[in-house]
């Protein structure tokens, strides 16, 4: 009898300690995504010389973040294909405003005239070029420096912390299968000290 309590007693010792890490790290592996809209710091920094009227079909510069968590190490990537795609798509819609604004006339005409007189062939060919540049431009970034990795733990509150290979400290919440991260970032170039990021879950092939 003694024997059969004292295994019963391993049997429920394992049985809560397994379910103790079924509430911890390993819950939440996998893999998640979140997307950011980057349209807003760009049109104020854009304002901040020329005023002109985004195009309401392409208004936004959405970036992909992927975070990775597995057996309590993270990873936090940022898509730069997204981003170099997203800026091609809001640039391209917005440009010929941009250039508008910039050049300080109002019609295409105008335009015309003095790019005839700066010795280009036609409007389309500065167009190109400038576009061309701006893509050029995203080519030069190394995206890879945007790349955080470390340690994970999951906290009984409904938060987790994460601290970086770097040493920082970031806490994120978490909402049912969905993880939020208000991420600090620099106030110069982003135009805010922090920025959120909603991941949620999703399949490796969604991303193709």
């Amino acid at each position: 009898m003694k024997k059969l309590t004292k295994l019963t007693s391993v049997i429920l010792c394992g049985a809560f300690a397994f379910g103790l890490c079924g509430c911890g790290a390993n819950k939440y592996d996998g893999e998640y995504k979140a997307t950011y809209d980057f349209s807003e710091l760009l049109i104020d920094e854009l304002g901040e010389f020329y005023e002109f009227d985004s195009s309401e079909e392409a208004n936004t510069v959405d970036v992909d973040f992927y975070l990775t968590l597995e057996e309590g190490e993270f990873s936090i990537v940022l898509d730069g294909d997204s981003f170099k795609d997203s800026l091609t798509t809001f640039m391209d819609a917005n440009l010929d405003n941009i250039l508008l604004a910039a050049f300080g006339v109002d019609t295409m005409e105008e335009m015309e005239s003095m790019l005839t007189l700066a010795g280009y062939d036609d409007y389309d060919s500065f167009r190109e070029e400038m576009l061309s540049t701006i893509v050029d431009s995203c080519d030069d970034v190394d995206f890879d420096e945007y790349e955080t990795e470390g340690e994970f733990t999951v906290n009984k509150d409904g938060t987790i912390d994460f601290e970086t290979d770097d040493g920082d400290e970031i806490e994120a919440e978490i909402d049912d299968d969905t993880i939020i991260f208000d991420l600090e970032v620099d106030e110069a170039t982003f135009g805010s000290d922090s920025i959120e990021l909603v991941f949620e879950p999703y399949e490796a092939e969604d991303a193709e």
